[in-house]
């Protein structure tokens, strides 16, 4: 869970950092409503980090896909909305995205 909270930390970071350089908010829920829309690549990167799967004990390499999960559960845990994860193919052309 740390290396979770540390990598999601940082690459939301980045996105965050351009948009309030320029002056914009960062809107990602709103009056309990999703407002903004996570998306991952078409074919999500491993990252070189690994979890236990809780039911076989054994290692599962994490991916992108996984940041994007926690990401998401960790919002909804804090505001009770959850923002859709969309592949970039899907991504939809307005509104905030952030990008994993």
């Amino acid at each position: 869970m740390r290396y979770s909270v540390w990598l999601i930390a940082t690459l939301v970071g980045a996105g965050c950092v351009t948009a309030l350089r320029d002056g914009g908010r960062v809107v990602l829920v709103k009056e309990g409503q999703p407002a903004a829309t996570i998306v991952i690549a078409d074919e999500p990167v491993r990252i070189p980090l690994a979890r236990t799967d809780p039911a076989t004990r054994r290692p599962v390499p994490l991916t992108v896909a996984y940041a994007a999960q926690e990401l998401q559960l960790l919002i909804e845990k804090a505001t009770g909305a959850k923002l859709p994860i969309v592949a970039a193919s899907k991504a939809p052309a307005e509104g905030t995205l952030v990008l994993v």
